[in-house]
């Protein structure tokens, strides 16, 4: 472990005008290792605990996994509930009383509806937003469109 002395000055500042930037970072390198060897110190000393403490934390992590192994079914459960759940909330929407619907296309007023919804669905965008489209189209064949 190096020691900085006292007469050096701290990284950063000038040196000297006859400091090159080698010696400058040989002593930085020093600070560094100065900086890390306190740390490695307290970082020591705030893991240095009696045996009892760390017999204690094994046993609580122990019981922990213990308590978790005797129950692997709540887990089970947990995933599989709200599956189920979903499962049954669809069938009863979805299965009607199990007759098959029968298609009606006489035509009249319903075929005007049907064609309304059919040009509705096909549209990229509703009908409201129509003039947002155009607008949108606009600007893009204005920046297409090179400057003179």
């Amino acid at each position: 472990m190096n020691s900085r002395s006292d007469s050096q000055p701290r990284p950063g500042t000038d040196g000297g005008a006859g400091t090159s930037s080698t010696e400058r970072r040989e002593r930085q390198w020093a600070d560094l290792d100065e900086v890390l060897s306190g740390f490695r110190r307290s970082a020591r000393a705030a893991t240095d605990r009696p045996t009892d403490f760390w017999d204690s934390q094994r046993a609580a992590v122990s019981a922990r996994l213990r308590q978790s192994a005797s129950a692997p079914w709540r887990r089970a459960a947990l995933l599989w509930a709200p599956a189920l759940a979903v499962l049954v909330l669809c069938l009863f929407l979805f299965v009607k009383d199990g007759q098959a619907p029968t298609a009606d296309f006489a035509g009249g007023a319903d075929q005007d509806l049907l064609v309304g919804v059919e040009h509705a669905t096909d549209q990229e965008y509703p009908s409201a937003l129509e003039p947002a489209a155009l607008l949108t189209r606009e600007m893009e064949q204005i920046a297409k469109t090179p400057a003179p």
